[in-house]
Order: C-alpha cells, then structure tokens, then sequence
C-alpha cells in the first residue's frame, strides 16, 4: 500500500502539475474537448458530434470519463477536464502495472525479486518521455495502457489456474473481457492489437519453448515469414534505398514471427498451445469486445444513416492504414527506444539477456514478449509510424525492463551493490521525474505558449467579436474557447466566393489567416489575392496574442474582411 501511494504521489506531480498552464495545442485534444462538451450539451451519449456533423473517428469512452468527470464537479467539459481524465487514466496505468506485474513475476522469481521488480517497472513506466507526454496531452492512446495492463494481467491469471487446475478461471476471462470492450471503445478494433498479440502467441511462445525438439519446421516458418515480407513490401510500395534499414528490420519480424508459428508443427506444441486458447477463450473474448464495437456502430448508422457512417469509416481506415511501409518500421523502433526512456536501457539490456542465454522463458514473460513484440509488429506494418499509436506498449516495455533489473540485482552477492543500483537508478528516475513535471507544468508554458490559440481566442471573445472564422486551415480549440462555432474558409474550389456570400449576408467578418511566408504561399497559394479577388477588403487587425502554427511555425494574423467600397 505504501508504495501505491507513492507511486501515485510520483504521477501527481508529473501529471498533474500546472494541467492548464498551457492552452490546448494539437488538433486531437483539441477535437476531443470540443466533442466532450458538444456531447453533453445535446445529452447524445453514443453518437459524437462536432458542430452538429457527424465525428465518428474515434468511439466515445474519453468523452464519457470527461463528460464524467466535469458532471461529478458540476461543471461544464473544458480543457482541464480532458487533461485531468489523462493523467488520472496515466496514473492508472502506472498503478496497474505494479499491481499486476507483482503477482505475474512471482511466476518465476521469488517474491522479494518480484516485488523489485514490479516497482522498478512502475517507476520507468511512470517517468518514460513519451507515456508522460501522453498522460500530459489529451490523446486517447492513453487510455489503451490500463486497459492493456489489466487484460493482460487477467489473461496470465486464468492460464496459470488452467495448468494448475485444468479448469476455466471465468472470472479472470470475464475481466478479460471487459478490458477488451474498455479498449475498443476507446480506439476501436486497433486497440485489441496487444491483447490479441498476448493471447495469440504468448502461448506460442511457451509452447515452443517447453518443446525438447529442434525440428527444421521454426527455421522454415522464419524463412517464409521473411520471404512473405520482402514480397508484401515490394507488392504494395515502391522500394528505395534509403528504405533498406526498414525492409531489414520487417524481415526479421517476419522471419520472427515465421519462427514462433513454426513451432506449431512440433510434437506436442499444437496440442499444449491449443489447450491453452481453449482455457482462455480468446474468440469469446475478442468477439465480445467486437460485438459491443459492432452495436455502437448499428446505434450510428441509425443515427447518421449508412452512408454518412461508410464514408467516415472509409476516410478514418484511409488515413490510418498504411501497410508493410519500411518508413514506419523505422520511426517505431526509434519511437520505442526514445519513448520508453530512461527504462529503455534495461527492456534492451533484458531482451538481449534473454536471446543470448536462452533463457527460459516462463508464461508471464511469454505474454508480455508476445504484448511488447507482437504488437510492435503490427503497429509497423499496418500503421504510419506514428509515436502515440505505440502508447499501449510502454507499459511492456517497462516490464522486461523491471524483469531485467529484479534479475540483475539479484544476481548481486552483496546488499550494499544493491542499494548503490538502487540509488543510482533512483536518481535517474527523479531526474527525469523533476525536468518533465517543470516542463509541462511550468516550462512549456512559459517558453512555448505560442502554440495555442488560447490567448487569441480569448482576446477576441473579450472584444466582443461577433463572427470570426479561419481561412484555410482548422483549428477545434477555437471554438471550445469562443464557445461557438466558427467557419472555416478557403478550403474548396471556389476559395473566397463562399466567404464574399458570408461577408453579404452577416457583414464584417474576422478571419483568421496564417502569415503570407514562402512556405505558406507555396503550399496554399496567395490568402490575401484570392479574398481580394473575391470583391472583399481585408485590413489587418493589431493583437497582442501571438499564435503559429505550421508550417515553419508561421504565424497567424488577424483582418477585418469587409466588401469593398
């Protein structure tokens, strides 16, 4: 319990500290306040909205926790609520973490290892750069870290009481279960990648390991999961040169994932994995989380009809589902190097323990390998390469990262080694604890508040500004702070025509258009010649906010845009 505390203690101050000191910043935290708030004033709970169309990009789990959160205060959603949800649901994860990885590492360790264990994994979970980024923004990837957590953990449970007691552990699988729908409802079907990959091949895993056999089927399958690589790559992307590195790295996850599936073919591995699904329901519990997945979509079509749902999902599958693209592989590795520092140096140091000793790997390490790199393999080939689809993974990450230290340190023939590591890494871990706390929570605003558009938004509802709008790009922050919805210009063919018959029929609009800089002329054309070429006048209004946005953190300029005389 003292350590529960403190380990909530540590994610107070790190996540907590100065929630607000820095306006909303990117277009995801931004659209989720905004539809948090769109929300609960229709008192529409399933169908997401935002200003009155259809936003059915991602299902509606933060909404409800913020929509929560804020009816539990009395208050309206705002910014605060959407960031506290993330550091509470971040402090969660860490929490979980230790909780669950405590009892799973008792498979295979001693009690007191495994309690090392457990609370060095919590701490690099707690301070990593890029899960305090997440419980800092409001991006719903940190919502999959707990949910993760704990379906795992619940998983590992019930197979431990199956091949203890040869009996279905149900209430382990139905918690299971509630993880699954937790997480689907929170990102969709993507979300059900880690438990998917721990239930799937953990078992695998195990299987191959426990077999006496060293048959030429693992080497086989490796081959044919790198030979399918290499073809798939070439089959769906152009391949150049600088794509190398990537194509190597997805060959080896290949020729990886070929080796566990070739274990299949063993005597007795079929068989032992088998029994192993059969006492934890993997199809019962995915197909739960599916079939809640697949209701709500039913409520939206009803809501919205089908078309306007096919469309948004097509365009949403679109924008996210890039395959076998060597880029992605690239940046993910980087990505997880980078964002689960500073625990990152011992998840290495403890993979390549295991690979170089063979270790033999016990069930709880056969899940999180399977969560950490069977996850990392499908993030890569089916995604963009982008840091925050990787969140449900820092939690693994942290885990063979604490597994390596319990191991190391018990290896230690004296106490006072020990606690000089103790201390040494304890260092590091308030190191990194203290300079992302001052950041967020008083840094960044100081040094970078120029990134949202809070302060203009505010200057401009304190004139009493009756129509204001953006002209050719978007920006959701503004309307949750002006507290009404703004048009935005400049975006069609026509270019300022649709603004000239605004401009007619309510008058003088303030419009809001990014700095006349190369780049952005390049990109988007001449702003000021296409709202002139439309009949209007465009006078530039002095500010004192200051708001950039990209590209080239170019500012944005306001102008009274009036017909011309």
């Amino acid at each position: 319990m003292i350590r529960v505390i403190a380990l909530c203690a540590l994610c107070g101050v790190v996540y907590a500290t100065g929630l607000t000191t820095q306006g909303l910043t990117n277009w995801q935290e931004s659209t989720r306040a905004l539809v948090a708030r769109e929300m609960q004033r229709s008192g529409e709970y399933l169908a997401p909205t935002m200003r009155g169309e259809p936003y059915i990009a991602k299902p509606p789990m933060i909404y409800w926790m913020q929509i929560g959160l804020a009816a539990m205060l009395g208050d309206e959603v705002g910014e605060w609520h959407l960031r506290a949800v993330v550091a509470l649901v971040g402090m969660a994860g860490v929490v979980a973490t230790y909780l669950v990885s405590r009892r799973m590492f008792r498979d295979g360790l001693s009690p007191p290892d495994a309690e090392r264990g457990a609370w060095w994994s919590a701490l690099g979970l707690a301070v990593s750069i890029l899960y305090v980024r997440s419980s800092r923004t409001g991006e719903l990837d940190i919502l999959l870290a707990p949910f993760a957590v704990i379906g795992i953990g619940a998983l590992h449970a019930a197979w431990i009481h199956a091949a203890e007691r040869g009996r279905v552990r149900y209430g382990a699988v139905m918690l299971c279960a509630v993880c699954a729908i937790g997480a689907v409802m929170s990102k969709g079907p993507p979300a059900l990648v880690c438990l998917g990959m721990a239930m799937v091949f953990g078992p695998m895993v195990w299987g191959a390991g426990a077999s006496a056999e060293r048959t030429r089927t693992r080497a086989l399958g490796a081959g044919i999961g790198a030979l399918a690589v290499i073809v798939l790559v070439v089959l769906l992307n152009p391949v150049r040169v600088r794509d190398v590195p990537g194509v190597m790295l997805m060959e080896a996850m290949g020729a990886l994932a070929g080796w566990w599936i070739g274990a299949l073919a063993e005597r007795g591995v079929f068989g032992a994995w088998f029994g192993v699904l059969a006492r934890t329901h993997p199809v019962g519990v995915l197909g739960a989380a599916v079939g809640v997945f697949w209701a709500w979509g039913w409520h939206l079509r009803r809501a919205f009809g089908v078309e306007a749902v096919a469309e948004r999902a097509a365009r949403e599958v679109g924008n996210n589902l890039n395959l076998f693209v060597p880029e992605a592989i690239e940046k993910n590795a980087g990505f997880l190097l980078y964002g689960s520092a500073p625990v990152a140096v011992a998840m290495g140091a403890g993979l390549v323990m295991i690979a170089r000793d063979r270790v033999r790997l016990t069930r709880s390490m056969c899940l999180i390998l399977a969560w950490l790199i069977g996850g990392f393999i499908v993030y890569s080939i089916a995604g963009k390469g982008v840091a925050r689809y990787l969140t449900p993974l820092w939690p693994a990450c942290a885990m063979v990262g604490g597994w390596f230290i319990a191991v190391w340190m018990g290896r230690m023939p004296r106490v006072l080694s020990r606690r000089r590591a103790a201390a040494a890494m304890s260092v590091v871990v308030l190191a990194f604890a203290g300079g992302q706390a001052w950041w967020y929570g008083i840094g960044r605003g100081a040094h970078n508040n120029e990134d949202s558009i809070r302060a203009l938004a505010m200057e401009l509802r304190g004139r009493g500004a009756a129509h204001v709008a953006t002209w050719k790009f978007e920006d959701p922050a503004l309307d949750l702070y002006l507290d009404r919805a703004t048009m935005r210009f400049g975006e069609g063919d026509d270019e300022g025509e649709e603004l000239a018959a605004h401009v007619r029929e309510h008058g003088m609009v303030l419009l809001l258009v990014r700095d006349q800089t190369e780049e952005v002329m390049e990109r988007y054309g001449s702003s000021l010649a296409d709202i002139e070429e439309a009949g209007l006048t465009a006078r530039e209004v002095e500010v004192a906010a200051l708001y950039v946005r990209p590209p080239g953190r170019t500012r944005v300029r306001v102008y009274e845009v009036s017909l011309r005389e």
